[in-house]
């Protein structure tokens, strides 16, 4: 699945999320963990991240391939309140799965990223852009469904993007 870019509303999840987990209080390489796992681990259970981002593997671990900057202000007085309504029940569900298992002293090693989502990260050659379908076991029983709604949800999203480029020509 590629990103073709980031449409407003995702954009403003990822400031929310970004906001959320930092606080402040988690360096760089954990924030992006944190992200890693909780877009892969909403992925794995609808087909779909939360962020739109996709992320590259690097030797310390998962980087989104988008440009962060911009996205701190307001984080850096501890932690930030989310903005529930950008987010449906189960994205929230997923955030706070993430933040009470790994954010703080808890915060993900290389090692629990490696295993987390499936391997999706362990699996990807550095360098490369880990694929979300590697997040979905070949043996889960809804697996090729959520990669069905995960295509079309990818087809609707470039649709969404080439419109609106071709509004601006």
């Amino acid at each position: 699945m590629q990103n073709n870019g980031m449409m407003g509303l995702e954009r403003e999840r990822l400031k929310n999320v970004v906001q959320f987990f930092s606080g402040g209080q988690t360096d760089q390489q954990k924030l992006f963990r944190l992200l890693f796992i909780m877009d892969f681990e909403h992925f794995r259970q609808t087909g779909k991240s939360i962020t739109g981002v996709n992320y590259r593997s690097t030797p310390k671990g998962p980087v989104p391939c988008v440009d962060l900057s911009g996205l701190f202000d307001g984080a850096e007085n501890g932690l930030h309140a989310m903005r529930d309504e950008l987010f449906s029940h189960r994205m929230l569900a997923t955030i706070k799965y993430v933040a009470t298992r790994y954010r703080g002293p808890n915060s993900p090693t290389l090692k629990e990223t490696l295993t987390a989502c499936n391997g999706a990260f362990a699996v990807t050659p550095i360098g490369e852009v880990i694929a979300y379908e590697k997040a979905i076991p070949e043996d889960l029983p809804d697996g090729a469904d959520l990669l069905v709604i995960a295509a079309e949800h990818a087809q609707r999203r470039a649709a969404l993007i080439a419109d609106f480029k071709g509004n601006f020509s």
